[in-house]
């Protein structure tokens, strides 16, 4: 959940994220990093920040 936290928190910078993943992960920072790569729809992030407010009150 940090991580999707910090995406709606608007921080996009994939090296930052990479470092908020759990310390038992077997890949590397590097490897996740690439894998936060890609287009961050606006109207997605809209949606998954309502999502994630909702499910903080319920």
């Amino acid at each position: 959940m940090t991580i999707i936290e910090a995406i709606l928190a608007d921080k996009r910078d994939t090296a930052y994220l990479a470092t908020l993943v759990d310390v038992r992960t077997k890949k590397s920072k590097e490897e996740i990093a690439n894998y936060l790569h890609g287009t961050w729809r606006t109207g997605l992030v809209f949606l998954t920040s309502l999502l994630n407010s909702i499910s903080c009150i319920s």
